[in-house]
């Protein structure tokens, strides 16, 4: 089978994943594949897929949880077709609200927009899809010409939403991907309980003829789980009151504050000793609302009223308090209900959560009714937990080391060092601090120092002021868009004097951003991002010890690691960087946790850090 490459080279390892995604989808199995940076695995797994696509009369589906991903895969896309001159239609597609052509529509609320979407279709009182239909409800002039140019080239999802500036860009493009080849788009599309099904019929997808990537795949159990977990805090139950009474639902309103009071009692009578939150039953919702009256037509009228609040609004907490009653009344299996308490602004308020344990419930059958899957990441060690939790049959794997040279990096790890609840104290704070200075000191350049929590990172913070002069930079939780550029454009420029960026292991500089050549030299991990003590996290842990017998390994060991492995690699991503990596933690030397870091991690032991550091950059 001819693959499609669009290199005149192929890098090693790239040969063996070719290979290997031409010998699962030939066969119809599916596929996890650990292929780290500088693979180059975007290409080996498109090109054969490609290829027998076009040949069989199948389609592609690639998904990702970046935005920068997408521009990847399509400028794969663009190379193969002008290489192996071919043409073959591709759709870039994201969010509804992201397509949407109105300004405003980043102010309304991804839960909400669908709502207010419609209500503006029913009304007729959207300019740009009015532009895209004629009365008889078939394609306009303008759109069947705005549709004909999509199709004449590969494009990113910004250029193809320009070319639909005067029409429904959303429309237009699932009407694109309806006849694409490929179809680039979002975990939401294939994973989403709701999206998924809307977005299979509307782009006619029939999963059995369809081929699945999955990129960035160790994000997927979390996006997953996360997609079908929903909460409900007594201040969102009290803005849905006061929103009903000010858009003239008087009664409505008035059964909220009832459920209010009822909800709070239940509260009042939860058992926390001593911690902050507590298992709830699902009763402790429902029956509050039945005493009100009838389930569903209470969960109806919410969402009815929302719909109406939502013709002038561009958000609904009725809408959010309808979606969490709904979900609320669903399985017990593999989900978790809970309360807690929490502190705020306005005080202590309270939460109930459902939360979703097992992705498998949601993935499994999308996963394996494909023709076949393709799982591939940098970060699927071990592949076992992967294909457990997402619960992927028929399938097999490829475990493949770093292509970079080995001589550009060195992994340290020290003894003596845990960020250990138990063993935490002032002087553990200290040793701390006193090794990051030590390292920022001696690295010529910048450093990424990433610690578990904000928390831990504040109060090494203080005491890094006392010991080192070198700039610091701090991550922001909740940081806009527009702050991170600064925050990246400020990291950038001190290099060569040499600053350390101090975020947090599974944020916002963590994963999905490069910090190439000198920008980063060296990168920290401040001790193991293990989950936070919680029922939740002692939920995770007894679900998968039942259903697997490895509830400590795979709902939180190994995915500790392997998000402190994600943060490791931002100073090497090509064959020209070099850099130095510290694990600063001796629980990385336990063999549980070697278990999930890839072969091409070879831990040292350290104890004189400059010696080891200006030894490196010296004969660098």
């Amino acid at each position: 089978m001819k693959s499609l490459f669009p290199f005149d080279k192929i890098r090693p390892g790239q040969k063996e994943l070719v290979e290997k995604v031409e010998e699962v989808i030939s066969s119809g199995k599916n596929l996890i594949a650990h292929a780290p940076t500088g693979i180059g695995k975007t290409a080996a797994v498109l090109a054969p897929a490609l290829a027998f696509a076009l040949k069989n009369n199948k389609r592609i589906l690639f998904v990702t949880p970046r935005h920068s991903q997408h521009r990847i895969a399509i400028e794969t896309l663009k190379m193969i077709s002008e290489k192996h001159n071919i043409s073959f239609n591709v759709a870039d597609i994201i969010g509804r609200k992201g397509l949407c052509a109105y300004d405003y529509a980043d102010a309304i609320s991804s839960s909400d927009f669908a709502t207010w979407c419609a209500h503006h279709i029913k009304e007729k009182s959207c300019v740009f899809r009015n532009q895209t239909f004629s009365k008889d409800i078939s394609l306009s002039k303008k759109a069947e010409d705005t549709l004909e140019k999509l199709g004449e080239k590969i494009r990113h999802v910004e250029e193809a939403k320009e070319i639909c500036s005067d029409v429904c860009p959303h429309e237009l493009m699932m009407r694109h991907a309806k006849k694409s080849k490929v179809i680039i788009a979002d975990y939401n599309h294939v994973f989403h309980p709701q999206i998924a099904p809307l977005f299979f019929a509307k782009a006619n997808i029939d999963p059995t003829e369809c081929i699945l990537v999955v990129d960035e795949a160790h994000n997927a159990s979390s996006r997953i789980r996360s997609m079908c977990s929903f909460e409900l805090t007594s201040q969102r139950l009290e803005f849905a009151r006061n929103e009903l009474l000010k858009t003239g639902f008087s009664d409505l309103s008035n059964k909220v504050s009832i459920l209010l009071d009822l909800v709070q009692k239940t509260y009042a009578q939860k058992t926390f000793q001593g911690k902050s939150d507590s298992f709830a039953d699902k009763a402790d919702i429902t029956k509050p609302v039945e005493s009100i009256g009838d389930y569903s037509t209470f969960v109806k009228a919410l969402e009815e009223a929302s719909n109406k609040i939502l013709e002038t609004r561009k958000k609904s907490f009725t809408r959010t308090l309808a979606g969490f009653l709904s979900a609320w009344s669903g399985a017990d299996d593999g989900f978790a209900r809970i309360i807690s308490k929490k502190d705020g602004h306005y005080g202590t308020y309270f939460s109930f959560a459902y939360h979703c344990l097992d992705p498998s419930l949601i993935a499994s059958e999308t996963l394996n009714e494909m023709h076949s899957t393709i799982l591939m990441s940098g970060t699927l060690i071990p592949i076992e937990m992967h294909k457990n939790v997402l619960g992927i049959k028929n399938v097999e794997s490829i475990i493949l080391e770093s292509p970079f040279p080995r001589k550009n990096r060195r992994d340290f790890v020290t003894q003596g060092l845990t960020s250990k609840y138990s063993e935490r104290s002032e002087a553990n704070y200290n040793a701390y601090a006193d090794c990051i200075a030590e390292i920022a000191d001696n690295v010529p350049g910048n450093i990424g120092v990433y610690f578990p929590s904000y928390a831990f990172r504040d109060t090494i913070h203080r005491l890094l002021e006392q010991k080192t002069s070198k700039k610091m930079i701090l991550e922001e939780s909740g940081a806009t868009t527009q702050a991170k550029r600064e925050l990246l454009k400020d990291f950038a420029s001190s290099a060569r004097k040499g600053s350390m960026l101090l975020a947090v292991v599974g944020a916002n500089f963590a994963e999905g951003v490069d910090f190439p050549g000198e920008m980063m030299l060296a990168t920290v991990i401040a001790g193991v991002p293990l989950e936070r003590p919680s029922l939740l996290t002692k939920s995770m842990i007894d679900y998968y010890d039942k259903k697997f017998g490895r509830g400590w390994d795979f709902a939180y060991t190994y995915p500790a690691v392997n998000r402190a492995v994600q943060a490791a690699g931002r100073c090497i991503r090509s064959e020209t960087d070099k850099g130095l990596i510290f694990f600063l933690d001796n629980r990385f030397m336990w063999p549980k946790y070697k278990e999930a870091m890839p072969k091409d991690i070879h831990l040292e032991s350290i104890t004189d850090i400059k010696q080891e550091v200006s030894g490196f950059y010296s004969s660098s």
